[in-house]
């Protein structure tokens, strides 16, 4: 039963107490939980004084599910801790972590899926199936996991390789930097990665593949730089010319400390 003052917009839903998946009209799963209040799901409805509408019916289903397991390729070990995420049209569904046996599940609404890695760090980002994506991950270029209602997908398996990584900070006194961006590239002076400083000047490169590379480190209001404290105007540093860091896995690359100068540009007069 439900009682509606005439003029005022709603929504409507169902919960069922059966296990099945709760649903805002029309046919706008809301998962794992549904809020009216707080939810822009679903058709607002305005009823005219006097009317009557039969066109408010819903249609539920039960969850499926899918399960796979997260395993190192360059150790041989399952992976503790690791994400799996699933994305649908309508974009982020939900995420399972790895238990210490490297497996997962994670309940579903039943729809067609791209899962991806989220975690550990320490290891490659990949889309399923087999899909690497360490330098950007576009969810429609991975395969699909179709999930049924009251089935399990079972197989969303992942084999993920270790890498190693470049980490330090903005350099002493100067933690007050606005977020300096650390770009990360290879021997053929290409950016391979993007590495965004946190509020005290430290920061840490995404995971990377064995071989040489050169930074190059910049802030609003400084001179960019290329490390090891080499000025180069913003617009045209040749990434060739900074100093070169090996990177082996899974070993991190620490100590990097840039101290920036102050951009005469971005002095007040």
């Amino acid at each position: 039963t439900l009682q509606v003052i005439a003029g005022v917009p709603f929504r409507i839903g169902a919960s069922p107490a059966d296990g099945r998946i709760a649903e805002i009209f029309p046919q706008a799963a809301c998962f794992p939980l549904c809020s009216l209040t707080l939810t822009t799901l679903g058709s607002v409805l305005n009823l005219v004084e006097g009317s009557v509408r039969s066109d408010t019916d819903f249609s539920l289903s039960f969850p499926g599910s899918a399960s796979g397991a997260v395993t190192s390729t360059t150790l041989g070990t399952p992976i503790e801790g690791a994400g799996v995420a699933f994305i649908g049209d309508a974009g982020y569904v939900g995420e399972a972590t790895t238990t210490a046996s490297g497996t997962y599940s994670l309940d579903l609404p039943p729809d067609t899926y791209r899962a991806i890695t989220a975690r550990p760090r320490s290891h490659f980002r990949e889309l399923w199936n087999d899909r690497p994506c360490a330098l950007g991950c576009t969810p429609a270029s991975g395969d699909s996991v179709v999930v049924a209602a009251g089935q399990v997908t079972p197989g969303v398996d992942f084999a993920l390789a270790l890498g190693g990584s470049i980490s330090g900070s903005a350099g002493p006194g100067q933690s007050s930097l606005d977020v300096p961006d650390v770009e990360v590239h290879d021997a053929s002076g290409t950016r391979v990665a993007l590495a965004t400083s946190a509020n005290d000047g430290s920061w840490i490169s995404p995971v990377l593949a064995d071989g040489d590379y050169t930074l190059t480190i910049d802030a609003p209001g400084f001179d960019a730089e290329l490390y090891d404290n080499l000025p180069c105007p913003a617009l045209a540093c040749n990434p060739q010319a900074g100093t070169v860091l090996q990177v082996l896995a899974p070993a991190t690359v620490t100590g990097i400390v840039a101290t920036l100068t102050p951009s005469l540009t971005a002095l007040p007069p």
